[in-house]
């Protein structure tokens, strides 16, 4: 799955059983949080489909209410940041992009709490 997840698009089946793997892997998303964080940060980016960036932040949101990960999200917080959620914010015309960002500020929220 690793391998290709540059090319994946809204109708890939690669990033639904990623998404379905990380959502239920719980704590063992942990020994891999650097390649989900490489994944979610190339496919967030804005010449992909707006579906399928909206379901990575969507991804992140539920990552960020995951109590047991707590202490991880904390030392990845600087490359959460930087690399998936601010690009989300930046300024674009239309609707699409505006649920964007707004996902991406309730994601920044929930960082912040």
């Amino acid at each position: 799955m690793k391998e290709d997840y540059e090319n994946w698009t809204r109708s890939s089946p690669e990033r639904f059983i990623f998404d379905l793997l990380v959502r239920r892997a719980q704590t063992a998303v942990v020994d891999y949080w650097e390649e989900i964080l490489e994944i979610i940060a190339m496919n967030i980016d804005y010449t992909k489909d707006v579906e399928l960036r909206f379901d990575m932040l969507s991804l992140c949101e539920h990552l960020l209410l995951q109590e047991n990960l707590h202490s991880t999200m904390i030392f990845y917080t600087e490359i959460l940041i930087k690399l998936i959620l601010m690009p989300c914010t930046e300024w674009r015309a239309g609707m699409p992009v505006g649920k964007i960002r707004k996902a991406a500020v309730i994601c920044l929220i929930k960082v912040m709490e």
